[in-house]
């Protein structure tokens, strides 16, 4: 029963985060099968570079890339302008990654 409680509250904890909110909603959260999902993860062993493309598709579902739009919007004594530095015209965001004309030989997912 403990261990149960332990999970029920690691799972609230983790519905309540901010980058979270935003994008599952009662609706959306309703048509997962939590049970499955959890069940599913418990039993994935999955290798380092697994676990890194997981982490990389978070973090650009959640425009949580450090790209300069959000650096600028964190530390904005630090990082003054928001613009790209490869073509120097468009704002850097999480699109603009990958479709800056000045870095077509640079590939972001490595």
């Amino acid at each position: 029963m403990l261990k149960k409680l332990n999970e029920c509250m690691w799972t609230q904890k983790w519905l309540k985060q901010n980058r979270i909110k935003w994008w599952i909603t009662q609706h959306k959260a309703k048509k997962v099968h939590w049970k499955f999902a959890t069940k599913t993860q418990k039993y994935l062993l999955p290798d380092f570079q697994d676990a890194k493309y997981r982490q990389f598709s978070l973090k650009l579902l959640n425009s949580e890339l450090p790209t300069l739009n959000n650096l600028n919007k964190r530390k904005p004594w630090i990082y003054k302008t928001n613009t790209c530095p490869f073509c120097a015209m468009e704002v850097e965001n999480n699109i603009h990654v990958f479709t800056c004309q000045a870095q077509t030989n640079i590939n972001p997912l490595q």
